[in-house]
């Protein structure tokens, strides 16, 4: 049965001319604009409610076929059923082939369930000041919308803009695309950001010393082991889940207190294995007991 609705939505995807991918994402906006009647909401600050467990997805970019077979593969139908919750930390569009129609299946799927998928913000899903390179969504826009493109591009830079940029909980786990601020030393920091720790939330990474230094990407900084153990000390937290980096998967940092998860494959970043974390997110539970679903180049479904 999860198939089929998936399939659903994949159709839904695929026959939306320009008035109906319009209509999506002004029902997405409304959605974000009334997200604090789903999820318990501080600013672009989720903190997550009663689930047993969260199924964490790393970055997409475009690359749908590898998205739905992790769906099914994780028995999308048996998690909702179960009332557990689907995260993704950010970059669904930019350098994949079916980035318009991979971020459309996204805001589809949320609207289905609202209460039980959570989207995150990307350095991807950017804010107009601080456009990734490349971005090439506005480019893949125009080729299927010739004569809307502009006007969906303006609508997405807003609903970027209303996105959920990081999540919490209640066992002390924290999700958010890229890293933590250098500066930002409490949650209540993670809230209602400026554009320096925006910044850093979308764009920093950890690296295996202490201290901190500028990211060679050109925004964000990298992050030591003594950063990050400071900042989960302060706030009461265990592990910070996050997106952003290519690898095979998964890999942990900092002492398994930072977990990266990507959940793509393929050019042009050419790993060999997506992922999706199974975390518990109950107290009663113990974080040790992470899991993986991972998917390889070789096991991929040829279409």
């Amino acid at each position: 049965m999860s198939i089929d609705i998936l399939n659903i939505l994949l159709k839904n995807v695929r026959l939306a001319d320009e008035k109906l991918y319009e209509g999506y994402l002004e029902d997405y906006m409304n959605y974000l604009e009334n997200l604090n009647g789903y999820f318990n909401v501080d600013g672009g600050l989720i903190n997550i409610g009663e689930h047993k467990y969260g199924y964490v997805f790393g970055d997409i970019h475009g690359d749908i076929l590898t998205l739905v077979t992790l769906l099914q593969m994780i028995n999308f139908r048996q998690v909702i059923e179960k009332d557990d919750i689907l995260i993704f930390l950010g970059d669904y569009i930019d350098r994949g082939r079916y980035q318009v129609e991979t971020i459309l299946f996204l805001i589809l799927l949320q609207l289905q369930y609202k209460r039980n998928i959570i989207l995150l913000r990307g350095n991807h899903e950017p804010p107009e000041w601080l456009l990734p390179y490349p971005h090439d969504f506005p480019v893949y826009l125009r080729s299927r919308f010739p004569d809307k493109w502009r006007d969906l591009y303006r609508d997405f830079l807003g609903i970027f803009d209303r996105m959920p940029h990081a999540a919490v909980s209640k066992n002390g786990v924290f999700f958010v695309h890229g890293g933590i601020s250098i500066k930002a030393s409490t949650l209540d920091d993670y809230k209602s950001p400026d554009r320096e720790i925006l910044t850093e939330i979308l764009w920093s990474d950890p690296y295996d010393e202490d201290g901190y230094r500028p990211s060679y990407r050109g925004a964000g900084y990298l992050f030591g082991k003594d950063i990050t153990s400071k900042f989960l000390s302060k706030n009461g937290l265990k592990l910070i889940v996050r997106g952003h980096e290519p690898c095979n998967g998964y890999v942990w940092r900092h002492n398994k207190k930072v977990l990266t998860i990507f959940s793509r494959l393929g050019e042009p970043y050419y790993n060999n294995v997506a992922a999706v974390a199974k975390i518990p997110l109950s107290p009663t539970l113990e974080l040790s007991d992470v899991e993986f679903v991972t998917l390889s180049s070789d096991e991929l479904p040829k279409v």
